[in-house]
């Protein structure tokens, strides 16, 4: 392992028995008081913010979750430090090297083992693996290694034909889904905006990360700007050439934007972050800006998929987003852990339900 970037993040380098190098993959170091949220086992455990609908739990199943609950914050204190592997993604996944003598599924069944030496080196007291789509290779090591796995929501996905360009693309589309995002569009041509698309790390500028730390604000988590420029100094450093910022302006200001990687190996792009000065603009900048600028430069750059995040499933889906059941697998460690992974359990049972109540395929 090797540490780089800050206190927060360290890198796993997975290499074979002969010492070949066959990927690499950034852990998140968190605490009780720093690092990323959604990245920390201890603070998901019994928080729906993250993942769960405690409303599809039966009425037993909800007694139990509710009993739990009242016990989770000494349980949460004694499991930090901790780290997390996010196994996709464009800039937290794992990153298979170039001439790898070993395959991706290979290295997704050694993982469960790596990630718990590594919290064993760092001292960590609880680890996670996250975000996989098919967790099929590393589910029965993780098991062994006393990992739960959990449901933790899923990805929307928007998947781009092979056209010419964004007419093309357009002018396939079904009839109602294509006037939805021409009047949207149209809406914030009325507001007199338009769209400016910049590339690489000099993208990255202030004033996203001031819209960033504006929006998170807006949905009840910490507004401050320096994990925010943290965030965006991680992601131009390892990342900053994948990078593709699409963004509302009005007479030279920035309103709102879109941080996407482009992942020109898959033809994919990943929707990273967003951010809109709601007091200046219509809500419906957002879905222009995120559902018909977005899939007309990936229609114009022979992009075949996209991904929307774990976010707003019904809003996506009437936009044409499928949704992609994503799975974890936490372990928490001491006399309290058993406490954390039974909560864990039934919120995944209540996420699961959710999903497959939204028409989503889950893998029990």
């Amino acid at each position: 392992m090797a540490r780089t970037h800050g206190p927060d993040l360290r890198y796993l380098l997975i290499a074979d028995s002969a010492g070949t190098l066959c990927a690499t993959a950034p852990l998140l170091y968190g605490t009780a008081d720093r690092g990323a949220f959604f990245a920390k086992a201890p603070a998901i455990a019994g928080d729906e913010v993250a993942f769960g609908d405690e409303w599809r739990l039966t009425e037993s199943e909800h007694a139990e979750y509710d009993a739990l609950r009242s016990r989770l914050a000494g349980a949460r204190a004694a499991q930090y430090p901790t780290i997390s592997l996010t196994v996709r993604g464009a800039s937290d996944g794992v990153a298979m090297a170039l001439e790898s003598p070993v395959s991706r599924a290979e290295v997704h069944a050694a993982l469960p083992g790596l990630v718990a030496d590594a919290a064993a080196e760092l001292g960590c007291r609880s680890h996670a693996i996250l975000h996989l789509e098919d967790d099929g290779t590393l589910r029965e090591p993780a098991a062994e290694l006393g990992h739960t796995r959990v449901v933790l929501g899923a990805e929307t996905a928007m998947d781009i034909p092979v056209v010419s360009g964004q007419e093309e693309y357009f002018a396939a589309l079904p009839r109602r889904r294509r006037y939805r995002l021409r009047a949207e569009k149209r809406q914030c041509v009325e507001q007199g905006l338009h769209t400016e698309v910049r590339t690489g790390p000099s993208s990255m500028t202030e004033d996203l990360i001031l819209l960033q730390a504006r929006q998170r604000a807006k949905h009840g988590m910490s507004g401050e700007v320096g994990p925010v420029r943290e965030e965006f100094y991680r992601i131009r450093e390892t990342v900053g050439d994948a990078v593709i910022v699409l963004s509302a302006v009005r007479e030279g200001q920035l309103l709102g934007y879109t941080l996407c990687l482009y992942d020109k190996d898959r033809d994919e792009l990943f929707a990273r972050s967003a951010g809109f000065d709601y007091d200046a603009l219509d809500g419906g900048c957002y879905f222009a800006l995120m559902f018909h600028d977005v899939p007309a430069w990936a229609a114009d750059h022979g992009v075949r998929r996209i991904f929307f995040g774990m976010s707003t499933y019904e809003a996506k889906r009437a936009r044409g987003a499928t949704l992609l059941s994503l799975y974890g697998h936490l372990r928490f460690d001491g006399p309290d852990g058993h406490l954390l992974h039974r909560a864990t359990q039934l919120q995944s049972l209540g996420e699961a339900r959710r999903l497959e109540a939204l028409g989503a395929k889950v893998i029990r």
